[in-house]
């Protein structure tokens, strides 16, 4: 499961993130781009970092197990996102690759 699909350009230092399918975004100098959203990664340039936040859907079950999306946690929606993003983080699944 793709969370976020983001790079950093090497040349420029912007990070950019495509938000949804389709949506290829290029950074200022023009040396990437990315696309894809969450439900792919694509690439297009040759100096970068990868960037992105995947998570294993094998693991998907525990997280909500633990109530981060289920069950009256006393969070209000904006709250479960922020829990979610926390557990992804705190599990160690930011993916940083360089090109």
């Amino acid at each position: 499961m793709i969370i976020s699909n983001q790079i950093k350009c090497h040349e420029c230092q912007e990070e950019i993130y495509s938000a949804h399918r389709h949506d290829y975004v290029t950074c200022k100098c023009g040396g990437c781009s990315v696309d894809g959203g969450t439900s792919y990664l694509k690439r297009v340039g040759e100096d970068w970092i990868e960037m992105s936040i995947e998570y294993p859907d094998d693991l998907l079950g525990p997280l909500i197990a633990s109530q981060v999306w289920c069950g009256d946690t006393g969070r209000n929606d904006l709250g479960r996102v922020c829990a979610f993003g926390r557990a992804i983080r705190d599990a160690g699944y930011r993916i940083v690759k360089e090109n």
